[in-house]
């Protein structure tokens, strides 16, 4: 069954097709998919169409992927992944044009929310590049506490691996 979050200003729902027009004027940007480990430097709308819609054939009691939509409009993606029993790793990803809003922080609080109501997680974990700390704040406001630097992971915007640092975060630390 397809999942659906509405908080404040987004609706969170599973991807579909009809998002990758939006999602891509957004964060088809080298200043975005930089700051992540498997988005390339640059891509195509039909690229982004087919990762977001491989997602509809994840097991959502273990991978859950949403489109977050601000005024009707696809602005990122946000997702969850069981990694180890009771523990998840929630990675994301916003166009520039909307961040600074408190978007990304109303998104990150709805889906580990939900990770935990409705995954059954215990904990959840996130890690950011070192020149990224925007990512941090977003994860600190949402209540994650910083766990440390992590070794150098493989960014495929970047074409090499870079140094992060790893928070945790806990159903009883969550930021109501």
């Amino acid at each position: 069954m397809p999942h659906t979050i509405r908080t404040e200003r987004l609706l969170l729902r599973q991807p579909v097709a009809r998002d990758a027009g939006a999602f891509t004027r957004h964060c088809n940007d080298l200043r975005v998919t930089r700051m992540t480990a498997r988005w390339p430097a640059r891509f195509t709308e039909d690229f982004a169409r087919a990762r977001l819609v491989r997602a509809a054939s994840w097991d959502p009691a273990r991978d859950v992927l949403f489109s977050i939509l601000f005024r009707g409009d696809c602005i990122g993606v946000i997702g969850l992944h069981a990694e180890t029993e009771g523990t998840g790793r929630l990675g994301y990803m916003i166009g520039l044009s909307v961040s600074g809003q408190g978007l990304m922080t109303e998104a990150v609080n709805a889906v580990c929310r939900y990770g935990f109501a409705v995954m059954g997680l215990k904990a959840i974990t996130a890690d950011h590049y070192l020149d990224n700390p925007a990512s941090g704040r977003v994860l600190q406001k949402a209540g994650f506490d910083c766990m440390g630097y992590d070794p150098p992971v493989w960014s495929q915007a970047r074409g090499r691996a870079d140094p992060g640092t790893k928070y945790a975060l806990t159903r009883e630390r969550l930021k109501r």
